[in-house]
C-alpha cells in the first residue's frame, strides 16, 4: 500500500509540468494563427501599457495641434503677425476688403508706411512751387489728392479689420467723428490686443 501511494506522490509535480507545458504549446500555436510569434505578442501588449509618471499621455483629437507639433501659423487676414514690408503689401492687396482680421503689427506699420507717405506727398508739392510753375502745381495737387484719398480708404478698411481683430464690429469706426473723444476710443481699440484663437469674423 506504500508504494502505489509514494508513486502517486511522484506522479503529481510530474502531471502539473506537463499541463504547464500544453498551455504554453496552445498558447504559442494560437500566437501563430493570430499572426506573429507568441514572444512578439507578449512584447506588443508590454509596449502598449499606461504611460509611467515621467511619459506623456498620447495626444488627443481637438482643436488644438498635437504635442510636439508647432501649431500652424495664422495668415494675414486671420490676425497674424507680419514685418513693415509684408504689412504695406498685404494692406495694398487687401485695401477695399473689410472681412476678417488686422493684428496689431499690421495696424502699426501701415500707420508707419502712411505718415512717411504723407511726409513725401507734400513735398513733392514744394518742387514745383519752387519753380513758379502753376500748371506743374496743380497737376501734382490732383495727383497728391487722389493719393490722399486712396491711402484713407486703404487706412479705413484696415482699421475695420483692426476692429474686427479685437472682437469689435466694424461699425465702432464711426466714434472717430466724435471730435476728440472718438479719436480717443479708436487709439485704445488700435492698441489692444488680438482676441486669442478663432473670433466672430475670423474668415
Amino acid at each position: 500500500m506504500l508504494i502505489p501511494f509514494l508513486f502517486i506522490l511522484a506522479a503529481v509535480p510530474a502531471l502539473t509540468q506537463a499541463r504547464v507545458l500544453v498551455g504554453g504549446v496552445r498558447a504559442a500555436a494560437l500566437a501563430e494563427a493570430r499572426g506573429g510569434s507568441f514572444s512578439s505578442q507578449l512584447i506588443r501588449r508590454s509596449r502598449v501599457s499606461t504611460p509611467g509618471p515621467y511619459e506623456p499621455y498620447p495626444s488627443q483629437p481637438g482643436p488644438h495641434p498635437p504635442y510636439g507639433y508647432p501649431a500652424v501659423p495664422l495668415s494675414y487676414l486671420q490676425g497674424g503677425p507680419v514685418g513693415f514690408g509684408e504689412a504695406v503689401k498685404q494692406a495694398f492687396s487687401h485695401g477695399f476688403v473689410y472681412r476678417g482680421r488686422a493684428s496689431r503689427s499690421a495696424y502699426w506699420w501701415w500707420v508707419l508706411f502712411e505718415a512717411i507717405a504723407g511726409i513725401v506727398l507734400e513735398l513733392l508739392v514744394v518742387i514745383p512751387a519752387a519753380a513758379h510753375s502753376s500748371a506743374a502745381v496743380a497737376l501734382v495737387v490732383v495727383v497728391i489728392s487722389i493719393a490722399f484719398i486712396y491711402l484713407a480708404l486703404v487706412g479705413l478698411a484696415l482699421t475695420i479689420r483692426r476692429l474686427h481683430d479685437i472682437d469689435r464690429s466694424g461699425w465702432w469706426v464711426l466714434i472717430g467723428l466724435v471730435p476728440f473723444v472718438g479719436g480717443i476710443v479708436l487709439l485704445v481699440f488700435s492698441l489692444l490686443e488680438g482676441t486669442p484663437g478663432p473670433n466672430r469674423f475670423q474668415p
